[in-house]
């Protein structure tokens, strides 16, 4: 078990007794109400649960946040703590639905005894309300708004990797910047390495991406054409989805590519050695794009899945830039997204050589670059393929 797994789980039963406190005050709280104060059905069926089940909220958020995860919150200010204290209260009554609905769903379809059923409830909700307070509202300090981080979640179970040379990964106190190159694939690279890195960064984005038009043309084009729905409803789903998108997006902080003249070309390289000599790191996607489809998104995924695509070898000047104005070689840490088997691959951090020759030091880092993502995908095919 490594030590990351080992404080999950000391966290998890830190969790689950503090949880214990917070029961036994919900059941006081109702008896005391319903005997004492209230006489009528609507008090003692209705309030009396409701006050009691705000008072296990109270109690349990002070609990965890003095003990389970005190290391996160510790030094936040009044009006943060209390803005999770609202998420937490909002997360623990819609488990608490989520409870009454696995409940009757198991009740319905298998008929089991209601002890059981109330038990499967318990730890399925418990396994939910522990994640969301794990990634979302006990997050210390916040990677994105609560929305997103909440989508994340929810989405997490779909697009979690395991990463394989997770050691070449700078530490989080490292005061060297580098840059993430990963390969594109369909929208699996950056989709699954922008949740899965465990790394703060700012991404390289398509200018289009972050312009309402043009971005739901993209998404209509990627996705709108499969849909077997009238124009209408196709039009209303890509247009939500087109908002989720850009949020998610702007929430990164990116960093817009415009490919349209060299001027813009030029301020995305500036923009990107601003940001690093600031001490962000960078995730970029260099491989040439792919030709215009129409709608074939399963051939698409698997020519993505199958296929590493050349690199441009414009990103390269992040390096030379980086020297002239820091003095210092920027490291280049290639990544790749495995999606058909759920793994991330990191090699060994690779730098800038700087030799004199500009032009040459730039092709051969990008060349380094694409033959390390090469061996990656390499080893990856040969390591899961069946011996004839």
């Amino acid at each position: 078990m490594t030590p990351q797994h080992k404080a999950a789980l000391r966290r998890f039963i830190g969790f689950s007794l503090c949880n214990l406190p917070g029961t036994a005050v919900e059941l006081l709280i109702v008896w005391l109400l319903s005997q004492y104060l209230f006489l009528t059905y609507a008090g003692q069926y209705i309030v009396a649960p409701v006050v009691a089940f705000e008072c296990a909220v109270v109690t349990n958020f002070t609990l965890f946040s003095r003990l389970v995860w005190r290391d996160r919150i510790s030094g936040m200010r009044t009006r943060a703590r209390l803005l999770r204290m609202l998420a937490y209260n909002l997360s623990a009554s819609g488990i608490y639905l989520v409870r009454i609905g696995v409940i009757q769903v198991m009740g319905i379809l298998w008929h089991p005894p209601v002890v059981l059923c109330d038990l499967a409830s318990m730890l399925f909700s418990g396994l939910v309300n522990y994640t969301i307070n794990d990634r979302v509202i006990f997050a210390g300090r916040r990677k994105h708004r609560l929305l997103v981080s909440t989508l994340i979640t929810l989405a997490y179970p779909w697009i979690h990797l395991r990463i394989k040379g997770r050691e070449n990964i700078p530490s989080s106190d490292s005061q060297r910047p580098v840059v993430y190159v990963c390969n594109h694939g369909f929208i699996s690279g950056p989709v699954m390495a922008a949740v899965n890195l465990p790394d703060a960064f700012r991404p390289w984005v398509d200018s289009r991406m972050l312009d309402r038009e043009a971005c739901y043309n993209s998404l209509y084009d990627t996705f709108g054409r499969s849909l077997h729905l009238s124009s209408r409803v196709r039009h209303r789903i890509i247009s939500r989805l087109r908002d989720i998108v850009i949020a998610v997006i702007k929430d990164y902080n990116p960093i817009p590519v415009i490919k349209d003249g060299s001027r813009q070309v030029l301020q995305t390289l500036q923009l990107s050695v601003d940001a690093l000599t600031e001490g962000s790191n960078l995730l970029i996607f260099p491989e040439h794009s792919r030709q215009a489809y129409h709608g074939d998104v399963a051939s698409e995924r698997h020519k993505a899945d199958n296929e590493l695509r050349t690199f441009y070898s414009g990103f390269a000047y992040l390096g030379d830039l980086y020297h002239r104005q820091t003095g210092r070689p920027l490291f280049f840490v290639p990544l790749y997204v495995d999606r058909k088997h759920r793994t991330m691959h990191v090699s060994a951090p690779i730098p800038y050589c700087h030799t004199g020759s500009p032009h040459s030091d730039r092709q051969k880092l990008a060349d380094t670059l694409f033959l390390a993502l090469s061996r990656m995908s390499a080893e990856t095919t040969n390591s899961h393929s069946t011996p004839a």
